[in-house]
């Protein structure tokens, strides 16, 4: 399907006017428990492996990539669970390490400080007690995001003006695309939707990448695009969105784009679910997409990134959304306790009135003083799968949550409609303390045959002294209908940067307005210092 983002119409233009790391965490402390470095969400599903009876001997027969995969984990067909290794140093020792540990590593990425692994069940504990290992996180998918009708690009951006009246056709300069697949791309280029030249050199990169097709045709659609607009302009290809190795997918294609096929105009139009929303440009975030794209734009290449479809809510039956974002600073219920909950949080009910101290340190999402509400309601349809991702930072600065050394503890959870059972257990219930991320993570199917309410619920571990409230983001997607949302500040990522051109959604008979879903600035970090982009 093409988009009718308006990305690819600013890629074009761009392309028709051009003719032509500081070492993550080596001075961050070391964690001092290795099993703190094992994300929540790898703990989790290792014990409900267990409770199956699953283990490292039968784990190749027991069909867990049909059983097991989400948006937040991945199997492969050997039954080795999909690990995002955070490391302070890529070497030779390292690998061979993991690979006799029975891994096998499909991204290594030295300047990114990053590991894709897929490793047997029973080695996690082993790989997080390596020294060289910071964090061992899941490896996560991603979204595209994508409109819903054909694109009026050339005629919006006077495109085929530019070729017309300068006669600039885009010669002499590489375009990548990065997206989900290009599968089709002999059917496309049978009837000349793609240029004579494309073919399997645009997509296949020097080992160990190797063929790049992707699965899914939403890069054969921008592809179109682009050759309708600038048709001398070469055109490559990565497939990222369903690579196994995940995100890290994602930065290997920007370096390989730039370093082996020479492109000097890369777009993408992806989300990844394991990316920072308040920070960028520091130590902690060198693996991230983000500093793949500055790196990117620092070489001369001029990168270009949706803006993303988050700003959409609250969603009705008739008119459902998919989608939303809300922000907030946390709101504490009951702000002179100081109790420190269970992990997770028990079973309900969560009281509907003003709790008892077993419940005072939930967010109230709602804004109205004297009122409670300690759930943000989503309705998933049948079949769906619902992932949250919940992120905080610090406005004041007095007490900061780096990536990579965040200090104090937010839980995440998904409960039921009548906020009485626990859905999520400890997924999004770990630990942060001073060397993991700002970050939890959710994800639930509704396996019903109707639409089914469930109830996002933050709690707050306190410490003492007590730490200023934070900002929290929380991304949302696989729902219908959001019972708060936060249109404003809903871009995440690598459109955030500001060497970045991040761009929106909007209709070709209206381009004035923005589309209701198309992500929002401004882009707010506040790590190492507060910045505002538009």
């Amino acid at each position: 399907m093409r988009n009718n983002i308006l990305f690819l119409g600013c890629l074009v233009t761009l392309v028709l006017l051009i003719n032509t790391l500081t070492i993550n965490g080596q001075n961050q402390q070391r964690t001092s428990s290795y099993l703190n470095k094992i994300s929540p969400v790898i703990t989790a599903t290792l014990n409900v492996l267990q409770n199956e009876g699953v283990n490292s001997k039968n784990a190749h027969l027991m069909n867990l990539p049909q059983r097991f995969n989400t948006p937040l984990t991945r199997f492969d067909e050997q039954g080795r669970i999909g690990l995002l290794l955070d490391v302070y140093n890529v070497s030779t020792a390292l690998i061979n390490q993991l690979e006799r540990l029975g891994g096998n590593i499909l991204i290594s990425l030295n300047d990114a400080k990053l590991i894709s692994v897929y490793m047997p069940i029973d080695k996690i504990e082993d790989v997080a007690n390596m020294d060289e290992v910071r964090l061992v996180n899941e490896i996560t998918g991603g979204v595209l995001n994508i409109g819903s009708v054909t694109t009026e690009g050339d005629s919006i951006h006077h495109a085929k003006d530019i070729r017309t009246d300068l006669l600039i056709m885009g010669d002499s300069v590489n375009v990548g695309v990065i997206s989900d697949g290009c599968v089709s791309w002999l059917q496309s280029q049978g009837p000349g939707d793609l240029p004579p030249t494309f073919g399997p050199p645009n997509f296949i990169f020097l080992p160990p990448a190797g063929n790049k097709i992707g699965l899914g045709d939403e890069g054969t659609a921008m592809m179109e695009i682009i050759y309708d607009l600038a048709p001398n302009a070469k055109l490559f290809f990565y497939g990222a969105l369903n690579d196994p190795a995940g995100s890290a997918a994602h930065v290997d294609a920007i370096k390989r784009l730039v370093r082996e096929k020479g492109c000097k105009v890369i777009v993408d139009d992806l989300t990844w679910y394991n990316q920072p929303m308040f920070e960028d440009g520091t130590p902690g975030t060198v693996g991230t997409i983000a500093e793949a794209a500055k790196w990117a734009n620092d070489t001369g290449v001029v990168y270009i990134s949706s803006a993303g479809n988050w700003a959409d809510g609250p969603g009705t039956p008739l008119n459902p959304i998919s989608r939303s974002h809300y922000q907030a600073m946390y709101n504490d219920i009951n702000l002179p306790s100081n109790v420190k909950e269970n992990k997770p949080l028990p079973n309900g009910p969560i009281p509907a009135g003003y709790p008892p101290p077993n419940w005072d340190d939930l967010h109230n999402f709602n804004p109205t003083p004297g009122q409670f509400d300690p759930g943000l309601a989503v309705v998933v349809p049948p079949g769906k799968t619902v992932t949250v991702v919940l992120e905080w930072a610090d406005p004041s600065l007095a007490s900061p949550d780096p990536w990579g050394g965040s200090k104090d503890d937010y839980d995440l959870y998904l409960y039921d409609a009548a906020l009485i059972n626990n859905l999520t257990g400890m997924n999004g219930a770990g630990s942060q303390t001073g060397s993991q991320n700002p970050w939890e993570k959710v994800s639930l199917t509704n396996y019903e045959g109707t639409p089914t309410v469930f109830n996002v619920v933050i709690n707050h571990r306190d410490t003492i002294p007590k730490p200023p409230p934070k900002l929290l983001g929380l991304y949302i997607s696989g729902c219908s209908n959001v019972e708060y949302w936060t249109p404003k500040n809903s871009i995440w990522g690598q459109p955030g940067v500001s060497e970045v051109i991040a761009v929106g959604a909007v209709q070709q008979n209206n381009i004035t307005n923005i589309e209701s879903f198309s992500s929002l600035g401004n882009y707010d970090v506040y790590w190492p210092a507060f910045v505002s982009r538009p």
